[in-house]
């Protein structure tokens, strides 16, 4: 039973770390540390590890430990200290993460950028408050603008904007990660004022205008609070019964809901989206059982239109298809329907690389 239960043989860590050591193995960090179960009052934890085949790239660089312990030391047992430079190979100082600067030959910081106030450098990514000073780039990497890199492990990344850290499998090509929330904060803020002014009844028009804001990027989790926050204030504006704090239940609804839900949940947040606005109007619950699959139903539509789409991800494709859909279902499940009729044909083709060009609904 216990073998069954991957308890009996079960590797220690000690043991784990031996093994990977011996086959040649580098870099060895414990991702995640979570209660398994306890057996004979012996307690048992599952533990996902990563670890790295040596880089046979050796290329050294300079690089600064910031602190703020005494020192660091890495994978290769070699200490570093606070404001000293040293060289190191690359890999190394790949696999610290945020905790080092990388410096070129002038001694410029490559991995980080910098902007000058009147007396001292700031980091652009974050003031004295914490919070975001740089423009942040609308397509790519909101940091530098490099293209983003989806990487087949989730590791401990630093977010750059607030200096958390989380488990993510996607940065940009320089090594800078953004959580969703310091992605979407500004984009929210941007999407809520103008959504509560607006009096557009069409919802492609509504869209096409927040989008045109430079708040907006090309992709990323913002829209999955665009879209319900469109819906709700569209149909409000067409006469339907909707209060302020029902459009901001949808904003933060939609907040919650991962970037890359449509390939890490395999649910689109455009569709997610749909769903929301649909639930807020129907006034859904999770014992209502006709509101519930009235809602679960619009999704698995509008999902089964986005799935139709063999391709990458594009936010702006995803939600003009998510509302057209929202439209037709509004007639027959909504007190009064949606429009959708202003058309726009795409303007992001430059933009993005996954680009579906003539196949796309929107060339």
């Amino acid at each position: 039973m216990l073998r069954g239960k991957c308890i009996a043989g079960a590797l220690t860590q000690k043991d784990l770390t031996g093994l990977l050591d011996e086959s040649g193995f580098e870099t060895v960090m414990c991702l995640k540390r979570v209660p398994y179960r306890q057996v004979q009052d012996h307690p048992f934890f599952s533990l996902t590890f990563s670890a790295r085949r040596p880089d046979l790239d050796q290329r050294m660089v300079r690089v600064m430990y910031l602190g703020p312990f005494p020192c660091l030391q890495l994978a290769d047992g070699r200490l570093l200290v606070p404001g000293q430079v040293d060289s190191v190979p690359l890999s190394l100082a790949q696999s610290a993460e945020g905790q080092l600067y990388q410096l070129d030959e002038s001694g410029q910081v490559t991995n980080v950028t910098f902007s000058m106030s009147c007396n001292c450098s700031l980091s652009q990514e974050i003031d004295s408050d914490s919070q975001p000073m740089a423009t942040k780039h609308g397509s790519g990497c909101m940091v530098c603008g490099a293209p983003i890199d989806y990487q087949a492990l989730f590791r401990r990344q630093r977010c750059c904007y607030c200096g958390c850290r989380f488990e993510a499998a996607e940065c940009c090509e320089q090594g800078h990660y953004a959580c969703d929330q310091c992605h979407s904060e500004d984009a929210l803020q941007v999407i809520e004022t103008i959504c509560l002014h607006s009096t557009e009844t069409d919802m492609l028009q509504l869209f096409h205008q927040l989008r045109q804001h430079p708040a907006i990027p090309v992709h990323g989790p913002q829209y999955h609070s665009l879209v319900p926050a469109v819906i709700l204030a569209c149909y409000r504006n067409s006469g339907g019964t909707l209060g302020t704090s029902l459009l901001q239940a949808g904003l933060s609804r939609g907040a919650q809901v991962i970037g890359g839900s449509c390939a890490y949940n395999g649910v689109c947040g455009a569709a997610v989206g749909v769903g929301i606005a649909f639930s807020l109007i129907l006034e859904a619950n999770p014992v209502k059982a006709e509101q519930r699959q009235v809602v679960q139903r619009v999704v698995q539509q509008v999902l089964k239109e986005l799935a139709a789409f063999n391709a990458a991800r594009c936010c702006n494709r995803d939600c003009v298809v998510a509302l057209q859909k929202a439209a037709d279902l509004s007639r027959q499940l909504l007190p009064l329907p949606l429009r959708a009729q202003q058309w726009y044909p795409c303007d992001q083709q430059q933009l993005n690389a996954e680009c579906l060009g003539a196949q796309c609904p929107l060339f």
